[in-house]
């Protein structure tokens, strides 16, 4: 069984980096984050010896506060502009930040001056998460592919936390702070050029990228369906605050989501408190000195690292809450463990364990909102995400600094490691309740068939997953059987699976269809009768898409909406002088 997961595990990894553009994402993500772990430990422990605990609390604050007001408004960006272009410029303005940093401390600047760059280093990072979770759904070419990338997301994190550190605490020692800000300035400028090089696509250019973001124009836009229009789940692009807001409005229209995104946020609660006791149990519980930090960390980069490779075996499930459960009752579990026994070979393992846990967590939870969230909104909504991440870190910051100050390091590890496990003890029948309402039965050859077409092919495969879960595939249609009959009312698209249909218009014969074709869709799209009746020729195998899901899906996306036009269109234009074709 385990050999079996593991092999899957295995095949899922390589799978995604035979896909070039998912590689590049990978290693920007990798090297970009390893660039963040050194640049923040660097700054941890460079504020820590100036000021204490006190002034660690401090900084936890101040790199959260200008990232929670800026990433809203930047991630729009990420659906308005091609994503991989604002990963590569954001990940590019950091190391320009990392070096003037560097010369920050050269210059032996006060204190106050390090801890404003460090603010305006997470201003500039809040492009960097939400444009690669974004990006993943739209790179990926599978349902499978998409959870494969997350894990992969995790292993290249838990190098990260594994190498950044590690790089970071020995140049502290050897260089000083300097030196581990210089290797971090270094590590985003190699990240950002990885990131340049990502070519979505060629279904899904820049232009149809901004055309994402864009309000459909009036001739855009899907007819009214028993008089309400079908418009695309982003609301309406009236200015910078709306737009803002959009991620926002797709979590409250997206119960599920929504619930998952606060749960995130809580365990996000949990990691920065972390961030603190990190330092603290180096330096003060344990007085494992300046790399005592970095050692800790590493450990946990280990149990990502690990825990990664598991994560992968999950590749093409959809039951993803459990595993996120899971991850989260490890990470409080850790936590609590080290409080109750604070020796340096428990933290190490603590650590380790808490990296395991962080990185199942992290990819379910990651992999529940891709699938959940429209594309066209998630951008926003891990814009959204980012910013409250960074007040969530903030938080974490306050009550373990708070802790520490009160109830002192042993107590505090214990508070932030038992709320973690009353949090999932809570949660749990929720998360149940996702897990009981996913369809593991999703079937990857009914999406590769809709990807065939030319309406569907600019769809992200996340969002090609849920029209296949509202597809309905109907029994062998015989031979002589009348699918659709001229003039009547269009309420269905359908899709040629096996067989072959006859079409005629006017009781004029018109080229057959077959496997991989699709027909119906101008009754929908222009709100007309239908034009063409539909016979089947030989034993066809069909698949159906109800009026009002056809309609949401093609006008929730500029691109497709588009293509489905150009489809009909050229029916029409092959059909004339009659009226037209299905």
């Amino acid at each position: 069984m385990i050999r079996a997961r593991l092999a899957v595990a295995f095949r899922a990894l390589a799978e995604v980096f035979a896909n070039p553009n998912l590689r590049r994402l990978q290693l920007s993500w990798g090297i970009g984050w390893s660039a963040t772990t050194a640049y923040v430990l660097a700054l941890g422990v460079y504020s820590f010896d100036i000021g204490g605990a006190a002034a660690v609390g401090v900084l936890g604050v101040l790199r959260t506060l200008p990232g929670s007001l800026a990433a809203p408004f930047a991630s729009t960006l990420i659906d308005r502009y091609p994503r991989a272009r604002v990963l590569a410029v954001g990940l590019g303005a950091r190391c320009v930040l990392g070096v003037c940093t560097v010369l920050a401390v050269l210059q032996t600047a006060p204190l106050w001056m390090i801890l404003m760059l460090a603010a305006l280093d997470m201003a500039l990072s809040t492009t960097f998460w939400p444009a690669q979770a974004a990006l993943i759904p739209t790179l990926a070419t599978d349902p499978s592919e998409v959870t494969a990338a997350n894990a992969s997301s995790s292993l290249m994190e838990g190098l990260a936390v594994l190498c950044g550190p590690a790089i970071a605490a020995g140049l502290l020692v050897w260089t000083g702070p300097s030196g581990a800000f210089w290797a971090a300035a270094a590590l985003f400028g190699i990240a950002a050029t990885f990131g340049w090089r990502i070519h979505p696509r060629a279904a899904r250019t820049e232009e149809d990228q901004q055309a994402t973001e864009a309000p459909l124009s009036r001739d855009d836009r899907a007819p009214a369906v028993d008089g309400a229009s079908i418009e695309s789940s982003a609301p309406r692009d009236d200015g910078p605050w709306a737009a803002a807001l959009g991620g926002i409005s797709a979590l409250w229209h997206h119960k599920s989501a929504g619930f998952i995104a606060l749960m995130y946020l809580a365990f996000t609660g949990v990691v920065g408190a972390v961030g603190v006791l990190t330092v603290v149990i180096a330096l003060d519980l344990l007085g494992m000195g300046l790399g005592g930090a970095g050692l800790l960390t590493s450990s946990a980069g280990i149990g990502g690292l690990l825990a990664s490779v598991a994560t992968a075996s999950l590749a093409g499930s959809r039951r993803m809450a459990a595993p996120f459960a899971a991850g989260l009752f490890v990470v409080g579990s850790a936590i609590a463990l080290i409080g109750g026994f604070p020796i340096q070979v428990v933290a190490l393992a603590g650590f380790a364990a808490y990296g395991a846990g962080y990185t199942l967590a992290s990819a379910t939870s990651i992999t529940l909102l891709q699938r959940l969230v429209p594309d066209d909104v998630l951008g926003r909504v891990m814009g959204v995400l980012e910013a409250l991440y960074a007040l969530a870190i903030a938080a974490g910051s306050i009550v373990a600094t708070l802790a520490v100050a009160t109830l002192g390091p042993r107590w505090a590890l214990g508070v932030v490691g038992v709320g973690c496990l009353a949090t999932v003890a809570v949660a749990l029948p929720a998360l149940r309740a996702i897990d009981r309402t996913a369809d593991a039965g999703v079937s990857h050859e009914h999406i590769a068939l809709l990807r065939s077409l030319p309406m569907f092919a600019p769809l992200s495969v996340a969002t090609l997953e849920e029209v296949a879960h509202r597809v309905i595939a109907l029994e062998v249609v015989a031979p002589g059987h009348v699918i659709i009959t001229q003039g009547e009312r269009g309420d269905r698209f359908y899709v040629v699976e096996s067989g072959s249909v006859g079409v005629t218009v006017d009781g004029v014969a018109v080229p057959s269809l077959g496997p991989g074709e699709g027909f119906g869709e101008i009754a929908l799209l222009k709100n007309v009768s239908r034009t063409a009746t539909v016979t089947a020729e030989t034993p066809t195998r069909l698949l159906a898409l109800e009026r009002e899901d056809f309609l949401a899906t093609v006008a929730g996306y500029a691109p497709a909406h588009r293509a489905a036009g150009e489809v009909a269109a050229a029916r029409l234009a092959a059909a004339r002088p009659r009226t037209g074709m299905v």
